[in-house]
């Protein structure tokens, strides 16, 4: 007799919290609605540091507490202008840490590629970015390589560019992806682990079309 009655206790708890939850409306669930924006799941960046997991935004980065999801902020973008000595804020949303051993994050201004140790508070290096395109960086010897005028260059990470082709154009491209990326291959330069050696596509449209004709 005990054990029933227990069960049609719990039974009656379970019902009281069904009732008590929100009902929906159509402007609640349907897309466009007015409420629709307050009821789909918000994207977050997160990435790994090490062992922290941080969360990055626009103007901010918040370290995340892995047990409980609380989240603290670690710095913002103003700090790092001026860590960095910049002109202006930097997009930290795409901010990476490359190193999980070193407190050095990753980002991208228009015209630079920097490393700035957040714990000491300062710029470790920095890279010009200006006219890159297909770029693809290195994080073991900083050198990136990347696409130009229709040829592919590498600069290393003492700042020495060096073209690598010169007969790109319109028909012969260099260090792009090809084919619809088949299997999943979505670039077209790939580093040795070192950072010392690099492979490339070299695809000429030309050939290509005679081949398929």
């Amino acid at each position: 007799m005990k054990r029933f009655i227990y069960c049609v206790a719990v039974m009656l708890v379970g019902t009281v919290a069904v009732h008590a939850q929100k009902q929906f409306t159509l402007e609640d669930l349907n897309f466009g609605g007015k409420n629709y924006s307050n009821m789909v799941p918000k994207n977050k960046t997160l990435m790994w540091c090490g062992n922290q997991l941080m969360h990055t935004e626009k103007d901010s980065i918040w370290t995340v507490d892995t047990k409980n999801g609380k989240e603290k902020l670690a710095f913002t973008a103003q700090q790092v202008q001026e860590w960095a000595g910049l002109e202006k804020s930097p997009n930290l949303k795409w901010a990476s840490f490359p190193y999980p051993d070193k407190s050095l994050m990753l980002i991208n201004t228009p015209d630079k590629r920097m490393l700035v140790d957040v714990k000491k508070h300062k710029l470790e290096w920095s890279q010009s970015t200006k006219g890159e395109t297909n770029e693809d960086w290195n994080k073991a010897s900083r050198n990136v390589a990347f696409v130009k005028d229709d040829n592919l260059y590498i600069t290393t990470a003492d700042g020495k560019t060096t073209q690598i082709t010169t007969d790109g154009s319109r028909d012969i491209v260099y260090a792009q992806s090809v084919h619809r990326n088949e299997f999943g291959i979505e670039k077209g330069t790939f580093w040795a682990n070192k950072g010392d050696k690099l492979a490339f596509y070299r695809m000429d449209h030309r050939l290509s079309t005679h081949h398929r004709a």
